[in-house]
């Protein structure tokens, strides 16, 4: 088999003068066969498992990197990449759920566990600084494991961290979440409102939040606080992206209703009131939720 004239490009860069076209041809392809012998649950496209190879071997020369890579993690990561659930299941119980032994010594409670191994998920299904999918950057030579040990470890004690020096002060996860609701989302009507008014609100928010289920309150952990994608809240979860919309726009409105119930009953407001705080409040879920949300979402595949 031969490089196609898609293939050769996204394996090397236009611009890239590789050796001999034979022997990377014959690499890349033996590289398919093992990845998919490996993997036989799901299988990314070609032109897929070429931009890892290239983003993973950065300036070695691709033919030298092909004979020595591991087929497995760079067919893994293809498939992450894509999005395909039986890779994004793999990873799962390869790399993330192993973390739970490796923070053990951290002494971190099951719930601040989980949200490590929420954070390095997002993380290694991420671009880095660099524009390169983590995943992509660090597999192929047996950096998968490493690199999600290492994002674990450097989140737990970064939170340990924090907790040591502030423990009565630091918020939790769905503290942060209500802060951002808050403090990021109402923009210009924040200043006209009144302190009574603001903590009334706060409260309002906190109330409905803690009404939501614990998928719900994780994904708007992930979008409000870690500031992820629709399309990183889907791989993270496993799902097409238009799953991970409908999440969100479920949120925002069990976030509304929850939040004028709290409002009504607990701070007797007139309807006038009510109906001034609720449309700060549609304002404010309508901006939070719109750098994420975009239109036209498809339906699941």
């Amino acid at each position: 088999m031969t490089l196609t004239p898609e293939l050769r490009p996204a394996l090397v860069g236009s611009d890239n003068e590789a050796g001999d076209d034979e022997v990377l041809s014959r690499s890349f392809f033996d590289v398919l066969e093992r990845g998919e012998a490996a993997w036989p649950g799901f299988s990314p496209a070609n032109k897929t498992v070429a931009e890892v190879v290239r983003s993973a071997c950065g300036d070695e020369d691709p033919s030298t990197w092909l004979q020595g890579c591991d087929a497995r993690e760079v067919w893994l990561a293809a498939g992450c990449i894509e999005g395909l659930r039986a890779a994004l299941r793999e990873f799962d119980a390869r790399y993330i759920a192993p973390l739970v032994g490796i923070l053990d010594s951290t002494q971190l409670d099951a719930g601040r566990t989980a949200d490590v191994q929420q954070r390095v998920r997002a993380k290694m299904l991420g671009e880095g600084p660099d524009g390169i999918v983590r995943i992509a950057r660090y597999c192929g030579r047996g950096g998968l494991a490493a690199m999600t040990k290492v994002i674990a470890i450097r989140s737990a004690v970064d939170l340990a961290r924090v907790e040591s020096r502030h423990p009565e002060r630091q918020p939790s996860a769905d503290d942060q979440a209500v802060a951002r609701l808050v403090d990021d989302g109402l923009g210009p009507e924040r200043t006209a409102m009144g302190i009574e008014q603001r903590a009334a609100l706060k409260q309002a928010f906190e109330d409905a939040v803690a009404r939501l289920d614990g998928l719900e309150r994780g994904v708007l952990r992930l979008h409000l606080v870690e500031r992820v994608s629709i399309d990183e809240i889907a791989a993270v979860h496993n799902v097409h992206r238009a799953t991970a919309a409908r999440w969100l726009t479920r949120i925002r409105e069990r976030l509304g209703q929850s939040t004028r119930v709290v409002l009504r009953d607990r701070f007797a407001l007139t309807d006038a009131e009510l109906d001034s705080f609720m449309r700060v409040i549609d304002h404010t879920l309508d901006l939070s939720l719109s750098r994420v949300l975009e239109p036209g979402m498809t339906d699941d595949r």
